[in-house]
């Protein structure tokens, strides 16, 4: 078959903002959160496949080897089983972003606080 027959079931931006390295730190981080903290012993990658369910542990080790890459639905499941959302995996900028949001989210509550200080004081003006 060739490359303008192929199918995938992932499009062109996603394929290409899904990084190797990226995924690789993401498992290798599920497996050392989700470990055995009295041990300090991580994971192992047939009880993290086994979590998600449907993927082999030689499925696993080969992504985070680097050796392949998963494809969306396996990347849904894993995100699924160890509760978080898929689009960790696909942005290097992805904690970054959630950092600012979260950010933009306090100032504008901080700026709420304001506005509603604001307004009991125009409030107490006006009835004097």
């Amino acid at each position: 078959m060739s490359w303008q027959g192929a199918t995938t079931d992932a499009n062109v931006p996603e394929v290409l903002a899904l990084n190797r390295e990226t995924v690789r730190e993401v498992l290798l981080g599920l497996r050392e959160t989700h470990g055995d903290p009295s041990t300090g012993r991580w994971m192992s990658q047939e009880d993290a496949a086994r979590r998600v369910g449907g993927i082999t542990s030689r499925s696993w080790q080969r992504w985070e080897s680097r050796e392949r890459t998963p494809r969306r639905p396996n990347l849904e499941a894993i995100a699924e089983a160890f509760g978080f959302p898929v689009e960790r995996f696909y942005d290097d900028e992805y904690e970054e972003a959630t950092a600012t949001a979260s950010e933009t989210t306090n100032d504008l509550r901080e700026l709420r606080t304001e506005i509603e200080e604001l307004h009991r004081k125009i409030d107490i003006l006006l009835n004097r």
